[in-house]
């Protein structure tokens, strides 16, 4: 049952699993359960541009860290053989995208997590768009082999898999919302940055 958290900004302790927080909550979007009674009190506010700008960011980054990792992880099998490197792509690299989206969800705090997804789900096709004409297409001249039907079935499973991995882990993306922390940005630029120098050395000694 949903009811509608109070206004009052008294500072009774609230449960969020086994830890305590004064109410109201920094977070935009906080999800409080009540131990005793199992009631489910979702208390949202206007999602502002600053956290919306940061939020757009770190969609960026994460699928800029996705993207040459990905691309890292198939290089090598792919060069060895073109159907080992199609099952990597069909079973790993879902695994990987869906767990970045799952990162960018659970730091969504608008008050509609569809929203969320329909925002990351465009980000993410953008970018793979934008980085394989940069990539494969300008650096690697391979303009051809790109642009094939397989491309474009990956092309639509990026638009899908944000909602594919809200409609299996929607309670557990409320449940373990939280805001975004330079932290957050330090460890995806890290991934983003190590993925592209590792594919740029894979690239020029091939």
């Amino acid at each position: 049952m949903l009811i509608e958290s109070p206004t009052s900004t008294s500072h009774s302790s609230y449960t969020v699993g086994a830890e305590y927080f004064p109410y109201p909550t920094c977070f935009h979007y906080a999800i409080i359960t009540s131990q005793n009674h199992g009631i489910l009190c979702t208390r949202q506010n206007k999602l502002t541009d600053k956290d919306m700008k940061k939020w757009l960011l770190y969609n960026l980054t994460i699928c800029f860290a996705l993207y040459w990792t990905g691309n890292i992880i198939l290089w090598y099998p792919w060069s060895l053989n073109a159907k080992l490197g199609i099952a990597m792509m069909l079973t790993i690299m879902p695994l990987l995208w869906g767990f970045g989206i799952y990162m960018c969800l659970i730091r969504y705090n608008g008050r509609n997590i569809l929203v969320g997804s329909a925002l990351t789900s465009s980000i993410m096709l953008i970018n793979a768009v934008i980085f394989d004409f940069i990539f494969f297409g300008l650096i690697r001249g391979a303009f051809n082999d790109l642009y094939k039907p397989a491309t474009f079935y990956g092309y639509a499973f990026i638009v899908l898999l944000p909602f594919i991995v809200l409609l299996f882990f929607r309670k557990r993306i409320l449940r373990k919302k939280q805001n975004i922390s330079i932290k957050d940005f330090v460890i995806s630029g890290i991934i983003a940055l190590t993925s592209l120098i590792i594919q740029s050395i894979i690239f020029q000694n091939s």
